[in-house]
């Protein structure tokens, strides 16, 4: 039997409080499939570029300049991309009513998130959920990026958060195994549904 006290609650923002349909945004543009595929390969699909625009160590500029080295066809229609790059993420219907029910039951919530700097300053202005929650740690702020186990250390340190009153929900296995080598129990969140299931069993243990 597991004993704990959780009182802190942590989510993700992409797949689990907001959509994030990339390649619908893509398709929203008028490019050639050539274009597009060149532009997945070289910067959208490629995790390696991405993870470094989320960490804050590249800008938009220097993403889309790094990107276009090898494949210059594809710098306007990156530059074109990246210029709304906020709009991939849309708020769940549900995000809003999720976290104000249990903010009223008197639990903690957080973000941790990996994200860019211009996406991010979009989403401030835009998801109404960001006003309630108790804080946030997201990646181009603090330099790192999920899995890595600083970003779990970051959270925990900078909001004073004992690991074993914590839980968080990610989309990812591997995000959510590197938070519980920290000692935060982690849940894989697969659909609003289940998610809310699977936390309201850990919360009433």
């Amino acid at each position: 039997m597991v004993q704990k006290m959780i009182k802190n609650i942590v989510f993700d923002l992409g797949m689990v409080l907001v959509s994030f349909n990339w390649k619908e945004y893509l398709d929203s543009f008028n490019f050639h499939s050539d274009i597009k595929e060149k532009m997945i390969e070289k910067a959208l699909g490629n995790v390696t570029v991405w993870n470094e625009h989320d960490r804050g160590t590249l800008s938009d500029e220097a993403f889309i300049e790094f990107a276009s080295k090898e494949a210059p066809e594809i710098k306007y229609p990156l530059r074109q991309y990246m210029s709304g790059v906020g709009h991939i993420c849309k708020e769940y219907p549900y995000a809003t009513e999720w976290i104000s029910s249990l903010k009223q039951r008197g639990y903690q919530v957080y973000i941790l998130s990996n994200y860019g700097n211009t996406p991010y300053k979009y989403a401030q202005q835009h998801f109404r959920f960001l006003d309630k929650v108790d804080g946030a740690v997201i990646s181009s702020e603090v330099k790192f990026v999920k899995p890595e186990i600083e970003i779990y250390q970051c959270l925990l340190e900078k909001y004073h958060l004992k690991a074993e009153e914590t839980v968080f929900l990610d989309d990812r296995k591997d995000n959510i195994e590197a938070a519980e080598k920290c000692g935060i129990y982690g849940i894989v969140f697969q659909g609003y549904e289940e998610g809310k299931e699977e936390l309201e069993k850990l919360l009433n243990l």
